[in-house]
């Protein structure tokens, strides 16, 4: 969800969400 995704970005997920992000954040 948009939480998950903004703490994502805050943690530097940007290297590995290309691939997995559409599996693991599909909702």
């Amino acid at each position: 969800d948009a939480y998950t995704w903004a703490a994502g970005i805050a943690l530097g997920w940007d290297k590995w969400q290309d691939e997995d992000w559409e599996k693991r954040h599909v909702a």
